[in-house]
C-alpha cells in the first residue's frame, strides 16, 4: 500500500512545477557570462587573424655566413711558412705601422738546416787547417826540388853551349821542371778547392739565415690597430694562417656576405640584411641592420676570396658552398649610449665595440609575402582546384 509512495509524490510535484503558469514568463539560460566572454575572444582572434593574413607580411630570408671588415680586405698578419708560434710581440689595442714586427715563428726545418751547415763549416775549416799544414810542407818540398832543377838547367845550359852536352839533355831537365810545377799547382789547387767548399757553405748559411728572418719574423703590411690575436704562443700554424688581425679605423666597417651558391641569384643590391656577430647573443641584443650594396654575378674564385680574407683555412671552408660574394653597409646609429655605433633591432645593441674580422651569421630578406598567400595554394590543392 505504501510502496513507491514518496517517489510518486516527487514526480507529481515536478510535473506541477513545470506546468505552472508562474514559470512560463522566465527565460531559459543557454550559456554562462564567462562562456560569452570566451566566444567573444575567439571571434576577435579570428577576425584579427583574417586581417593579419591579408595585410600582414612574413619575411622570406636567405641565410649566409661571412664577417666584418674595413676596406676591401681583412688586414691580417699571416704566417709565411708552417711552424710553431714562438711569441707575439704586440698586444690588443696596440697601434702599429707598416713593417713593424708583430710575431715570431719557430721553424724547426730551417733551423735544423742552419745548424747542419754551421757544423759542416766547422768540419771543413778544421780539416782545412790540418791539410793546410800538410800542403805547405809538400809545396815546400816541391819548391826546393824546383830550385835544384833550375840550378841543374843553368849548368846544363853552359855544358850545351860548350858542346859537352846535347840539347836533348837540356829538354829532359825542362820536362822535370814542368812536372814539378804541375805538382805544386795540383797541391795548391786542392787547398783552393777546400777554400771554395767553405765559401759555398758560408753562402748557403747566409741564404738560410735570410730565409729564416724573412719567414719567422711576421711583420705588418698595413697600418692600424691590433684587434685580434688569433694564435697563442706555442700553437702550430700553417702557411697562410692569420696570426693577428689589424684594423684601419680610418676605413668604414662593412659586411662581407658569402651566400651559398644555390641562393646566390636571389640576393640583389638594396635588400635588407640582419647581422648577428658570433660574439654577441642575438636573443639578448638582437641583430645589426644593414643593406646589400653589391653582389657578384657568379660564384667567387678561391684566389679572390683568399685575397680578401687573407686566410687560406677560412677560404677553403667557405669555398665548400661555392658562394656568391656580397657586401653590405651597416646602418649607423650615433645615439648616446650606443657603444657599437650601429643600428640594432634592440634599443642600443651590446655594450661593446664591433671590430673587423668578426665572424657573423647573416639573414638577407629576399621577399615579404602575405600570410594568406601560403594558405590559398594549400586550400586549392586540398580541394583539387
Amino acid at each position: 500500500m505504501f510502496g513507491g509512495g514518496p517517489e510518486k509524490l516527487l514526480r507529481k510535484a515536478a510535473i506541477e512545477k513545470m506546468s505552472s503558469p508562474e514559470q512560463l514568463d522566465m527565460a531559459m539560460r543557454v550559456t554562462s557570462p564567462m562562456g560569452w566572454v570566451a566566444l567573444s575572444a575567439i571571434g576577435v582572434a579570428l577576425v584579427a587573424g583574417i586581417v593579419w593574413s591579408i595585410v600582414g607580411r612574413i619575411p622570406e630570408q636567405v641565410d649566409a655566413q661571412g664577417e666584418l671588415l674595413r676596406g676591401d680586405r681583412v688586414g691580417a698578419v699571416t704566417a709565411i711558412a708552417s711552424g710553431r708560434l714562438k711569441d707575439v710581440v704586440v698586444r690588443m689595442g696596440d697601434n702599429i705601422e707598416v713593417g713593424d714586427l708583430v710575431a715570431r715563428l719557430a721553424l724547426p726545418d730551417i733551423e735544423a738546416q742552419i745548424e747542419k751547415v754551421k757544423a759542416d763549416i766547422q768540419d771543413l775549416e778544421a780539416r782545412q787547417r790540418v791539410q793546410s799544414g800538410e800542403t805547405s810542407a809538400v809545396v815546400a818540398g816541391y819548391r826546393s826540388k824546383l830550385s835544384g832543377l833550375y840550378a841543374q838547367r843553368r849548368n846544363m845550359q853552359q855544358l850545351v853551349e860548350k858542346g859537352l852536352r846535347t840539347q836533348k839533355d837540356l829538354l829532359q831537365i825542362d820536362a822535370q821542371i814542368a812536372d814539378t810545377q804541375a805538382q805544386i799547382a795540383q797541391t795548391q789547387g786542392g787547398s783552393d778547392q777546400r777554400d771554395l767548399q767553405v765559401d759555398d757553405k758560408r753562402r748557403e748559411l747566409i741564404r738560410l739565415e735570410s730565409q729564416l728572418a724573412a719567414t719567422s719574423e711576421l711583420r705588418s703590411s698595413v697600418p692600424g690597430r691590433v684587434v685580434q690575436i688569433q694564435v697563442a704562443a706555442g700553437q702550430p700554424v700553417q702557411a697562410g694562417d692569420s696570426v693577428v688581425l689589424i684594423e684601419d679605423e680610418s676605413l668604414p666597417l662593412h659586411a662581407l656576405i658569402l651566400i651559398p651558391g644555390v641562393q646566390g641569384k636571389r640576393v640583389v643590391p638594396g635588400m635588407e640584411v640582419k647581422v648577428s656577430p658570433t660574439d654577441v647573443k642575438s636573443e639578448d641584443h638582437g641583430f645589426m641592420l644593414g643593406k646589400v650594396t653589391s653582389v657578384s654575378d657568379n660564384a667567387v674564385a678561391p684566389q679572390e676570396l683568399d685575397r680578401i680574407l687573407n686566410n687560406q683555412a677560412k677560404t677553403q671552408k667557405y669555398m665548400e658552398q661555392a658562394p656568391f660574394i656580397a657586401f653590405a653597409d651597416l646602418i649607423p646609429d650615433p645615439a648616446p649610449g650606443n657603444v657599437s655605433g650601429f643600428k640594432w633591432t634592440s634599443a642600443l645593441g651590446p655594450p661593446k665595440r664591433i671590430t673587423s674580422g668578426t665572424p657573423c651569421v647573416f639573414q638577407v630578406i629576399v621577399d615579404e609575402r602575405r600570410p594568406i598567400s601560403y594558405v590559398v595554394p594549400m586550400v586549392k590543392k586540398t580541394l583539387g582546384i
